[in-house]
């Protein structure tokens, strides 16, 4: 954890120096790495589970990304912090395509069909065993 801006460099030498085994990064930092220089440089040798969430991740990135991981896998995750941390995640090693995975055990999902046909947007709502009550009043 650092409280210094955010940049491909600063990420990579993080990593070799420390040999970070997990990492969580968002799809725009990924994508920032992708797109710079440095990694054709870097070496995440060290790097057992790369996890991306917050928001989509295209292909050509989470294949990027997976090429440069020896020993490791990029992990897409969904799922909120406030309500309990990750509702799915895609397989270790799962060959990248638009997924999030499968909804983990004890998880119920539903896409409302109620409230897409007055605002024209698709809506998924899920529950936890446990969650912040606020959630579910």
């Amino acid at each position: 954890i650092t409280k210094r801006k955010f940049s491909p460099l600063l990420f990579t030498h993080l990593v070799e120096k420390y040999k970070v085994n997990v990492t969580l990064t968002s799809p725009y930092q990924l994508a920032m790495i992708v797109q710079s220089q440095v990694l054709n440089l870097a070496d995440y040798s060290s790097v057992r589970m790369w996890l991306v969430g917050g928001g989509y991740l295209a292909q050509h990135l989470r294949e990027t990304i997976q090429d440069h991981l020896l020993y490791g896998t990029l992990m897409v995750t969904y799922g909120l912090t406030e309500i309990g941390g990750v509702l799915s995640v895609t397989a270790p090693f799962q060959k990248a395509s638009n997924s999030v995975g499968k909804i983990g055990p004890n998880l119920k999902m539903k896409v409302c069909d109620q409230i897409m046909k007055v605002l024209k947007e698709k809506f998924i709502f899920y529950r936890l065993l446990m969650m912040m009550e606020i959630y579910w009043e």
